[in-house]
């Protein structure tokens, strides 16, 4: 499903959802990085389509993964300050296709030189 964005950069998978890497991340590492979630098995237009077992997982994901990248940036020297969490799925209005409900998480540094915090 996310073949044309993460390039098989799978960071972590659970029932319904995964978690990569963007071929073009709109944060550099340095600044905070950039990881996005979508969903694999299903297709959601947005979280409005999802069972309550299914909004429990998302957030499941989403709260695992953000915590990781908080972690494992850390031990790169990249203190991140701030997770941005972006619900998207509105681009495929543009080409006239089926909304895919995904996260973009943004991490945000102090002292980011591309992305300023605030």
């Amino acid at each position: 499903m996310f073949d044309e964005i993460c390039n098989n950069s799978k960071i972590y998978e659970i029932d319904n959802f995964i978690a990569f890497v963007p071929n073009k991340p709109h944060v550099s590492r340095e600044d905070g990085g950039h990881i996005v979630i979508g969903s694999t098995k299903k297709k959601y237009a947005s979280r409005l389509d999802f069972s309550p077992s299914e909004a429990k997982e998302v957030m499941r994901i989403t709260m695992i993964v953000s915590e990781a990248m908080i972690n494992g940036m850390k031990k790169r020297g990249i203190n991140i300050e701030k997770i941005n969490y972006q619900e998207n799925g509105n681009w495929s209005y543009l080409n006239e296709k089926e909304p895919k409900f995904h996260i973009h998480l943004y991490g945000r540094t102090k002292n980011s030189e591309i992305q300023p915090l605030g």
